[in-house]
């Protein structure tokens, strides 16, 4: 467990650094097209998960329900993520490992169907779909722009009060 901690540590670092670079150099992380990519790791996943059950020989029942789970995942994340970077845009980078690990918890689901067919259980692209996450959502952190500002309020007046 200490070398898994330890490699999580040297991506959120690596995370960080990146982010905080890419944010000096061109500026707070804006627009949909990043946020496409990232949530799009878990269905190419899914994806390919899916193609090499079928070439297996595994069940379509289990293949059809990952891949509504998959689907399910995909849209509440993208939900969680722009109804996070209305207020708070830094939070929404912790969606990316959050939607990484429920991925990953359904993919284990599918080593019975798997089994089934004599086939090892799908679980080596998990953990590389939650490396990515992890390493996006540190330099994400840093990369997104702060929380919006309030509204400006008018400027204050003395209360009519004096010191005595």
């Amino acid at each position: 467990m200490r070398p898994l901690g330890a490699f999580l540590l040297v991506l959120l670092a690596l995370g960080l650094g990146f982010g905080w670079t890419a944010r000096r150099r061109w500026g707070p992380l804006s627009g949909v097209r990043p946020w496409l990519l990232a949530l799009g790791l878990a269905p190419a996943h899914a994806v390919a998960l899916g193609i090499a059950g079928a070439l297996m020989g595994v069940d379509g029942g289990p293949l059809v329900a990952f891949a509504g789970a998959t689907l399910a995942l995909v849209l509440a994340a993208a939900a969680a993520v722009a109804w996070l970077l209305r207020d708070r845009p830094r939070w929404s980078s912790l969606v990316l490992p959050a939607h990484a690990v429920a991925q990953g918890m359904v993919t284990a689901l599918l080593a019975g169907p798997f089994a089934a067919v004599g086939a090892d259980p799908p679980t080596a692209g998990s953990p590389a779909v939650l490396a990515i996450a992890l390493f996006l959502a540190a330099a994400w952190w840093v990369w997104l722009p702060g929380r919006r500002g309030r509204a400006a309020r008018a400027p204050r007046t003395r209360s009519g009060r004096l010191r005595s």
